[in-house]
């Protein structure tokens, strides 16, 4: 009688580490996903800032060669008349 007791105070044991053991992992891999999660959204406003200046030096760029192209004198015309 004591003997069926004692065996399903060890299966209730085991079945408890079990389920402590999968709520453990499971946690674990949330908390990981929340992490890179967090991560994200604070670099999000540094990666944004960055490709905006990144685009405002390219503009500046381009309207600094952009009289450049439009300023300069061709030097050799063609002459349509000679043909």
């Amino acid at each position: 009688m004591f003997g069926k007791d004692v065996e399903k105070k060890e299966n209730r044991g085991a079945v408890m580490c079990f389920l402590v053991a999968v709520y453990t992992i499971t946690s674990i891999v949330f908390l990981l996903q929340v992490n890179q999660y967090t991560q994200d959204i604070y670099d999000f406003p540094y990666l944004v800032s960055s490709q905006a200046r990144i685009m405002k030096s390219r503009l500046y760029d381009f309207r600094s060669l952009t009289p450049c192209f439009f300023l300069r004198r061709i030097s050799t015309q063609p002459n349509w008349k000679a043909r």
